[in-house]
């Protein structure tokens, strides 16, 4: 369950409608809200960012007051970056407040697919040692959508993608999970259907077992491109969540530049959740 949140903030549109979402995941209990000020260059007349400074502190107030009446604790944060290293301020953060999830905004989709998908949540997304939800609105959909009222989770069968889905299925207010998988190896029209019957089996074996309370399931089998086909399901199933593991043995590997899940949150068109391997004692 996600009590307790790190929201990271750039005041910018995209993280204000992310935060007046976010507030409404069921179980929440408390937020710390981080906003970073890179002042690692000074302007020619000294130091110019006490105006930033203070105009981002009145901010964060306000939105511990939005936090603190919705009935969940807020705590403000407001780091001062002097060594250009705002990932890493980040991270530090999350080491301190040790949080159960991570939550930031992408800048959304340009002409250009993944263009505009920012650098700092890149970064924090690669080295991160916490879940973390890149909140994304969907494309024409509501302004604050129930992401949890249909999940999408691709699996590709692994240790780490079974333990995503066991945290999964432990959060409260999930709808409805599309179980995915994508075959992406056969060389013969028999390899791949033997292929396509295994995966049938894994997955109606997996909805067996979460089924049998208020969640509903669907399966789903493709054959192609993981990236395409998570990305073409996700649309043609209206999800409002993409959950996938940081890590596999096949369709979803390590998080680089290139790899399923990093292009899977570099183009969704909607909120993405990388769950990572426990790493609480």
């Amino acid at each position: 369950m996600f009590g307790k949140i790190l929201f990271c903030t750039d005041f910018s549109e995209h993280a204000t409608a992310a935060f007046h979402c976010i507030r409404k995941l069921p179980g929440l209990h408390s937020m710390i809200l981080l906003h970073a000020v890179d002042a690692t260059h000074s302007g020619k007349r000294g130091w110019t960012y006490d105006p930033e400074i203070e105009n981002a502190r009145l901010i964060l107030d306000e939105l511990k007051l939005e936090t603190d009446s919705a009935g969940i604790t807020g705590k403000a944060r407001l780091e001062v970056i002097t060594g250009g290293d705002i990932p890493g301020a980040i991270l530090g953060i999350a080491a301190q407040e040790d949080p159960d999830l991570i939550v930031m905004g992408a800048r959304g989709r340009g002409l250009v697919q993944g263009l505009l998908f920012g650098s700092v949540s890149s970064s924090v997304l690669r080295h991160s040692r916490h879940d973390v939800l890149i909140y994304r609105e969907k494309a024409g959909g509501r302004p604050c959508p129930d992401i949890l009222s249909k999940v999408l989770f691709p699996t590709d069968f692994s240790p780490p993608a079974e333990a995503a889905l066991k945290e999964l299925g432990e959060l409260p207010g999930v709808g409805t999970v599309a179980l995915l998988h994508v075959v992406t190896r056969g060389e013969t029209h028999d390899e791949i259907q033997a292929s396509v019957a295994e995966a049938k089996d894994g997955l109606r074996e997996i909805s067996e077992q979460m089924g049998s309370g208020d969640m509903k399931m669907t399966t789903h089998v493709r054959i192609g491109n993981p990236v395409e086909e998570i990305l073409r399901v996700a649309m043609e199933e209206e999800a409002g969540l993409i959950f996938m593991s940081s890590h596999g043995e096949n369709m979803v590997q390590t998080i680089f530049l290139g790899s399923t899940t990093g292009e899977v949150v570099r183009s969704a068109g909607c909120p993405v959740l990388v769950a990572r391997a426990k790493h609480k004692s």
